[in-house]
């Protein structure tokens, strides 16, 4: 057997709950049967990549408890092996997982939670930049600041949810069940993740804001992003929004037409 061949079974098996075909063919005997080793790899390999997704979903596994989590992620891990080579780049399709598992359907939030939580983890380790000042309008006019293009910085991850991701984020980070009930009001989530120094920001923005931050993100020019943020909110104000961003440090780069 070709040595790829040979990889690509290996790594099937070790996904697999039927091994056994592979193990009598492709293990050498030994005093412990091939089944039997072929099958601690693959308790390494789940618990390997388990710990992994509970170091970037804190928060989901606060939600279910560990044993649900646990079964969760044998789930997971069993259709989603790792595609790369760092564990750094492994769950990003746990969200989307999540919505489609039946059993946590009863947490119909959850699947957002974790794309919140993929998110921070994204901002965590996206690569620096210098973020850009007001001052870089000074010597532009009217004319070339209506078209400029603002690149969001390279950590700035927008999330739009039907549910209140921010409140029920932090009551996840609670370590003592509250005593009492916890009313939690419905409202729509529009957020910006990002990491402007060493700690990850989480920013609550209006829906407005949210159109004109993630038109700029498509790449459109300052214009076509105000007028998108115009249809949803006939007043928002470019000024005040540019302002507020600057100060975030949101921006990292600019673009003028001509460029």
């Amino acid at each position: 057997m070709q040595l790829n061949s040979l990889q690509a079974n290996f790594k099937t098996a070790l996904l697999s709950k039927d091994h056994t075909d592979f193990a009598a063919r492709a293990i050498v005997r030994g005093e412990i049967p091939a089944s039997a080793r072929l099958r601690i790899h693959q308790n390494n390999v789940v618990i390997t990549l388990t710990e992994a997704l509970k170091a970037v979903y804190p928060t989901i596994q606060q939600f279910v408890g560990n044993n649900f989590f646990n079964a969760l992620a044998g789930g997971f891990v069993r259709n989603h092996p790792p595609s790369r080579g760092a564990l750094i780049a492994y769950g990003e399709d746990f969200p989307a997982f999540l919505n489609n598992f039946e059993p946590a359907r009863r947490l119909p939030y959850l699947a957002d939670i974790a794309r919140l939580e993929w998110a921070r983890h994204n901002a965590f380790h996206a690569a620096d930049a210098t973020p850009i000042t007001g001052s870089i309008f000074a010597d532009l006019g009217p004319e070339q600041i209506a078209g400029l293009r603002l690149r969001l910085s390279p950590s700035a991850n927008l999330l739009v949810s039907p549910y209140p991701l921010i409140a029920l984020w932090e009551l996840a980070q609670v370590e003592d069940e509250p005593k009492d009930t916890v009313e939690i009001e419905p409202a729509p989530s529009h957020l910006l993740i990002h990491r402007p120094d060493l700690e990850v920001q989480i920013l609550t923005l209006t829906e407005a804001a949210f159109i004109f931050l993630r038109s700029l993100s498509e790449g459109r020019n300052l214009t076509q992003s105000y007028e998108a943020a115009a249809e949803q909110d006939t007043g928002f104000d470019l000024q005040a929004a540019l302002t507020d961003l600057m100060e975030a440090d949101v921006f990292t780069a600019i673009e003028t037409e001509q460029q």
